[in-house]
């Protein structure tokens, strides 16, 4: 294990720009292939509850703005999803999606960029 270890080490320390962009493309990767991650802590944040709008919040605020809420609107479907109602779903599919496409822009660009400052072989020299 330490020898897998001194070698990822090694390796990060040599390819500086590479590492950011396999660190940075398999997080986004991650949140595409499990949305509930970022749903379940930005909800909540932003005031989309399992009780409702949490007063004083992002949503509240944005909630007196647009008056009567639709039903198929954002606000309506982040509600839903912060409740864990039918919402949820569409949330995710939507979070997912998002980080799917950022995924492969990330990595494309990231990774073009390393070779283009860093050489062919993307390391920090």
């Amino acid at each position: 294990m330490d020898e897998f270890l001194n070698g990822t080490w090694t390796f990060v320390k040599q390819n500086q720009c590479l590492s950011a962009c396999y660190a940075a493309t398999g997080l986004t990767a991650t949140v595409a292939v499990a949305p509930g991650i970022v749903t379940a802590a930005a909800l909540p944040a932003l005031g989309f509850a399992v009780d409702g709008v949490i007063k004083g919040s992002l949503a509240a605020t944005w909630q007196s703005s647009i008056g009567s809420v639709v039903a198929p609107s954002i606000f309506a479907t982040l509600q839903s999803a912060g409740a864990l109602g039918a919402g949820a779903a569409t949330v995710a599919g939507a979070v997912s999606a998002a980080a799917t496409g950022t995924a492969g822009v990330l990595a494309a660009v990231c990774l073009k960029g390393c070779m283009m400052a860093n050489g062919a072989n993307g390391g920090s020299q």
